[in-house]
């Protein structure tokens, strides 16, 4: 079975044509109780639902992604700043 490829560019643009979709899952966060989340990819703003499974262009779930390892990098960096300061 060949991948579902991009072809609505009505919904996605063109920079995403012939792209691959991929299946994307966006939990819910207690602490953020947004309804969607917001992405950008080359000025293109997209919004993502959250707490829905999606089919989105390939490049988009990469990006979810790393923007996701990163906030979580930064709020562990934050959290060990924190505990460090603290101890003094």
């Amino acid at each position: 079975m060949s991948a579902k490829k991009v072809e609505q560019i009505s919904k996605w643009g063109e920079q995403f044509r012939g792209e691959e979709l991929v299946p994307l899952f966006i939990p819910k966060d207690v602490l953020n109780p947004k309804k969607m989340q917001w992405l950008s990819i080359n000025g293109q703003e997209i919004w993502l639902a959250v707490g829905e499974p999606l089919t989105v262009p390939r490049s988009v779930a990469e990006q979810w992604t790393r923007a996701l390892e990163a906030r979580q990098a930064a709020q562990q960096m934050m959290s060990e700043i924190v505990e460090i300061g603290g101890a003094v």
